[in-house]
């Protein structure tokens, strides 16, 4: 009757002997190598169905500059700013359409999200909510008939077939996020002007994102994948477990200077990282909404649903102006840096089809005095 209790004590005796003879350091040696064989991403194991259906929610927060005097702007007035929001959505990432390359130890997969609205989290807000804001088609499609070699012809030809459009458009915050609002003009001018001026040689061009008669801000990006991921799966080598060897058949960003650190691919797609995580860790994740990789430290310890976790941040070199830190120099799209000489502000244009569209920081930690 007594068997089993003696045999457990014995088998526990027997393990804190090993444990003595090998040391604490040993035994970290034990742990660390369990947790490296971890990190190799095979098919039906933990780490396979954490990696291919996320478990944890992403939460993502939006904020609108609400423009009280529309009017007053239209005639080049200051504008009257006020802050609407948050707006929070939920959003639920997996991945389809995976396959294993042998040859490479690399997985090919498409990196689906959706969005959903959170009532409860954005209370009072609702999604129903009218906004007023700038009319970025209108702005995006002046820009670039302004950066065109025949400006002048391009200029009018805009003015002709935007003549209904206002500076500024009011709609829910549906509309400007996910649903999109009528943008017919733009998808007539690209009708009517690209492929003759393609024909020509000239180099005025109506965005992509305009050609189907609709904008949004998320647009094509609900319900969607953000583009085709190989990373190394982690199996012949754990050190390299995430990380991205190309993303759309890229290894490069042709949206930034070449050679230059905003030219890279970093990182892994920011759902796994190589074990273990210490303080000393620097996290590194490519972020396709932003084209840019960016390296995240740890900031702090935190709990969540009663588990211990580390919070990581982004460093804040990465929101530094171009003064301030020189390597952000290829991310201006300007040859006078000095337009691209706020801290806090990431000009996105290039890699977003030349809409005006600004990240900006909304942490005083990141911002300029001046912001």
């Amino acid at each position: 009757m007594d068997r089993f209790p003696h045999k457990l004590i014995g088998g526990g005796a027997a393990f804190l002997a090993l444990v003595t003879a090998m040391g604490w350091g040993g035994f970290s040696m034990i742990i660390r190598g369990q947790l490296k064989q971890q990190a190799k991403l095979y098919n039906n194991t933990d780490a396979w169905r954490s990696w291919q259906d996320s478990p944890s929610p992403y939460y993502l927060r939006v904020y609108f500059f609400h423009l009280q005097n529309p009017e007053d702007v239209a005639k080049g007035q200051k504008p009257k700013l006020m802050e609407k929001g948050p707006y929070v959505y939920m959003e639920t990432r997996w991945k389809e359409d995976i396959t294993y390359d042998k040859g490479n130890d690399t997985l090919l997969y498409k990196q689906m999200r959706k969005y959903a609205f959170l009532p409860e989290m954005s209370d009072p807000n609702k999604e129903e909510d009218m906004i007023t804001t700038i009319n970025i088609p209108l702005v995006g499609v002046t820009r670039i008939a302004q950066d065109c070699s025949d400006k002048d012809k391009m200029l009018k030809a805009v003015g002709s077939k935007t003549k209904s459009e206002k500076l500024t458009v009011s709609h829910s915050v549906r509309e400007l996020l996910l649903d999109g609002y009528d943008a017919k003009a733009y998808e007539e001018l690209g009708n009517e002007h690209n492929g003759a001026m393609s024909e020509s040689g000239g180099d005025f061009t109506v965005p992509e994102f305009l050609m189907d008669g609709k904008y949004a801000l998320f647009e094509n990006r609900n319900l969607t994948d953000s583009g085709e991921w190989e990373v190394w799966s982690g199996r012949h080598n754990a050190s390299a477990y995430g990380r991205i060897k190309t993303w759309n058949s890229l290894d490069m960003l042709p949206w930034w200077s070449k050679g230059e650190p905003c030219y890279f691919i970093n990182g892994t797609d920011g759902t796994l990282f190589t074990p273990p995580m210490k303080k000393s860790t620097v996290l590194q994740v490519y972020e396709s909404e932003y084209c840019r990789s960016r390296k995240y430290e740890y900031e702090m310890p935190t709990e969540v649903k009663e588990v211990k976790t580390v919070r990581f941040r982004p460093r804040k070199q990465h929101m530094q102006s171009p003064q301030n830190n020189p390597d952000n120099a290829c991310y201006c799209p300007y040859e006078d840096l000095a337009k691209c000489g706020k801290d806090g502000i990431e000009i996105l244009s290039p890699c977003m089809d030349g809409k005006p569209i600004y990240l900006i920081s909304v942490t005083t930690l990141f911002l300029d005095v001046y912001l």
